[in-house]
């Protein structure tokens, strides 16, 4: 108790540094793998290559891409009852 009294002027930033970076962490992970976010990003590209921003090649890729993530966050959201 009294170590943890006398650094927690030292720890203590880097203990709520860390907290932070695991929230901001969970945070990205959730809008990244978000099914509606990869929707939208599919449909994002879907226009993208309308529009002649990209190739054909690209378009594929990144698709392949997203579809795999998509598929990911499916299972993932059934495997944990959701």
């Amino acid at each position: 108790m009294l170590f943890q009294i006398l650094t927690s002027p030292v720890s203590g930033p880097f203990r709520m540094v860390a907290w932070i970076g695991g929230a901001i962490r969970d945070a990205v992970d959730s809008k990244m793998n978000d099914p509606a976010e990869i929707k939208r990003a599919l449909a994002a590209l879907e226009q993208q290559l309308e529009a002649g921003s990209i190739s054909e090649q690209d378009y594929e890729r990144m698709e392949m891409e997203l579809i795999e993530r998509l598929q990911a966050s499916v299972r993932h959201a059934s495997g944990n009852g959701g």
